[in-house]
């Protein structure tokens, strides 16, 4: 995690899920499969990602939460996607993107819905992901294939790879999206939190997923820290509460793997499924619950003064305290 303990998708590969994975996608595309692979460049450590995205039940109305929580604005767009899809060949689906751009001073925030699929195929929450633009979608083939990641889906000018616990990762060619990308240096659409310091992933495996970001990421870790809070629950009660999180070198931001609290509110990680924490700093953390629930957002607990961990559209929210922010 950030420097504390705070809690921080079944993106299944079957029918409409696995055309969901394509909404990740931004232009119209044309493909033939994943063999389309120049594996002989050398593909650069990627690092922190440049966008976190979220795919949404409802675009509309997760935006509407999440502005009204943070103070994000979304700039939406829609496009029509077709995406060859692992085990199901090329499916063709409608997808509406909102960006949140961050003006250069952290990843850009990105959710996305799609449509044409059976309602109720995403049940209350968002499935997330991390997005990188890179020179050659397909000179991380082999780095991630080797590191235990697989396609799932692939374009004429991007991939999304699936990984341990379902962690997604969406790789996309610099050209392909090219009015986003300028955006997001230029303008700042963040809101009063400014854009999440972190993403906290929570699974099963927090040794393997790990390792994983590190062979396929090149994500460096800090060492593990464990510690023992006072949660307080929406009914009231206070329980003690010991996590260990373990967060990356690179920042803006941050990855931090943590093991699952259990809190009542909390999704529960499986082996194709990782809950996730958007983290954001604020001296006021009481402040910012305040302004989380008046979105009416759930409080799904809190450490006074320290912590306050929220859930609405289908995203899991933490207020954290500076403090607990390492030094960049």
């Amino acid at each position: 995690m950030l420097n504390k303990p705070f809690r921080n998708p079944k993106l299944a590969l079957a029918g409409s899920l696995a055309v969901a994975v394509a909404l990740l996608v931004l232009p119209a595309l044309a493909m033939t499969g994943p063999a389309a692979a120049s594996g002989n460049a050398v593909a650069p450590a990627l690092g922190q990602p440049d966008h976190i995205g979220y795919v949404v039940a409802d675009l509309a109305a997760t935006q509407r939460q999440v502005t009204a929580a943070t103070g994000a604005r979304f700039q939406v767009s829609k496009t029509s996607v077709t995406a060859w899809i692992a085990g199901h060949g090329v499916e063709r689906a409608t997808l509406r993107r909102g960006i949140s751009s961050s003006g250069g001073s952290g990843p850009v925030l990105e959710l996305v819905q799609v449509s044409d699929l059976p309602r109720g195929w995403l049940g209350d929450r968002a499935h997330p992901f991390m997005s990188y633009s890179v020179d050659m979608v397909s000179a991380y083939d082999r780095p991630l294939t080797a590191a235990g990641m697989s396609m799932v889906v692939r374009g004429s000018d991007f991939a999304i790879w699936r990984g341990e616990g379902g962690v997604t990762v969406r790789l996309i060619d610099n050209s392909a999206d090219p009015a986003t990308r300028a955006e997001s240096t230029t303008v700042n659409n963040a809101g009063e939190f400014g854009p999440p310091v972190a993403l906290t992933l929570l699974p099963c495996d927090t040794t393997a997923l790990a390792a994983q970001l590190g062979q396929a990421l090149g994500v460096t870790w800090r060492d593990p820290q464990s510690y023992t809070l006072p949660w307080t629950l929406p009914d009231g009660s206070t329980h003690l509460l010991t996590s260990t999180s373990t967060m990356s070198q690179q920042h803006s931001p941050f990855l931090v793997v943590e093991n699952p609290h259990g809190l009542p509110g909390e999704d529960r990680c499986s082996s194709d499924y990782t809950p996730s924490y958007l983290i954001y700093a604020t001296p006021d953390v009481s402040a910012a619950g305040e302004r989380f629930a008046s979105a009416r957002m759930q409080l799904i607990g809190a450490v006074p003064s320290l912590i306050g961990a929220y859930h609405g559209g289908g995203i899991s929210v933490e207020a954290v305290s500076p403090a607990f922010i390492p030094a960049q």
